[in-house]
């Protein structure tokens, strides 16, 4: 019987707040790029949003649901 691997991956989802990198893209930037990965190894996460977040980010919301993945709570803020 062969076996299928089993990933789990899950993100948080936090309203942008910054980093000690230039490159930081936030969600607006970040996300399509997680997506896109996700969807060319056909592996499904769990994105846990700040309630803020989500929010403040309907269209990214929209694009992960859109996509089968699965969305949680983070917290409020």
């Amino acid at each position: 019987m062969k076996k299928e691997p089993f990933v789990i991956f899950g993100f948080d989802m936090e309203t942008d707040i910054g980093s000690w990198t230039r490159e930081y893209g936030g969600l607006k930037k970040g996300t399509p790029i997680i997506l896109d990965i996700l969807g060319k190894a056909k592996i499904k996460a769990t994105f846990f949003f700040t309630a803020d977040a989500a929010k403040n980010n309907p269209e990214i919301v929209r694009q992960i649901r859109e996509q089968g993945h699965e969305i949680g709570n983070h917290s409020l803020y």
